[in-house]
């Protein structure tokens, strides 16, 4: 019987494996980043973080509408923004180029509403993104806040989007703070519908379970539909 104990999240979502090729990124470059379609591709069988997200505007087409991504980095350290489709149709995709964060607030800028989702008429709600921090086996992810308009919108949660490669019965989602559980209690637990394999399930992590300024791990259980094996799937993110 195949047991997947320990799986981490991570090595599906480095920057090495989620950028695309250098072609695609010459063909694709915007200036600071880059944004266009990609081919098909074959899935895998393992877990992807697709979004943290802490607040997403809706926006509108045919408004020059310009998105905007902040974020709070606890340290300097290079950056990696990722957006993608939660269920994929139109291949979508949009990175940065390499750039380096201070200890601070961070804003990413010059996502035009009107370049390639009006094109492909993708609403917000179709997109997930994230935004990882260091090496990957760091496993370090900060929420984002993504908006259009003049004043940064309030929030009292973050949401997690988890693409699974497959389909479980049900399970549990866990938060600790600090990087390791082990010594730690949960902060939170939560159950799991039942899910299938190809879709996005979400985590609601509301904000008043955090005590304060932190980095909280994540810790995702659930049983495989058919063969009843366990598999295990974590990440980290900060919370300011």
């Amino acid at each position: 019987m195949r047991v997947s104990l320990f799986v981490f999240l991570i090595a599906s979502i480095s920057p090495l494996n989620a950028q695309r090729s250098e072609k695609w990124l010459r063909e694709n470059d915007i200036g600071n980043f880059h944004e266009g379609t990609y081919s098909r591709e074959v899935g895998n069988s393992t877990m992807k973080l697709i979004s943290l997200v802490a607040h997403w505007q809706p926006y509108q087409f045919y408004q020059n509408q310009n998105q905007k991504v902040r974020f709070f980095s606890p340290e300097e350290h290079t950056f990696f923004l990722k957006v993608e489709e939660l269920s994929v149709r139109k291949y979508y995709w949009l990175q940065n180029k390499p750039n380096k964060l201070a200890k601070d607030w961070y804003e990413f800028d010059g996502w035009l509403v009107d370049r390639w989702l009006r094109r492909l008429k993708l609403p917000y709600s179709s997109l997930g993104a994230t935004v990882q921090i260091g090496a990957k086996n760091e496993r370090l992810f900060l929420p984002a806040w993504i908006y259009h308009g003049p004043e940064v919108p309030e929030t009292n949660r973050y949401v997690a989007q988890i693409r699974s490669g497959i389909g479980f019965e049900g399970g549990r989602y866990e938060i600790y703070r600090g990087s390791d559980k082990k010594g730690a209690n949960s902060l939170m637990r939560k159950e799991l519908l039942p899910g299938y394999g190809g879709n996005c399930f979400p985590l609601v992590i509301p904000i008043e379970v955090l005590p304060s300024s932190d980095w909280y791990l994540v810790v995702i259980n659930v049983i495989e539909r058919g063969s009843k094996d366990p598999h295990t799937f974590s990440f980290k993110f900060y919370h300011r």
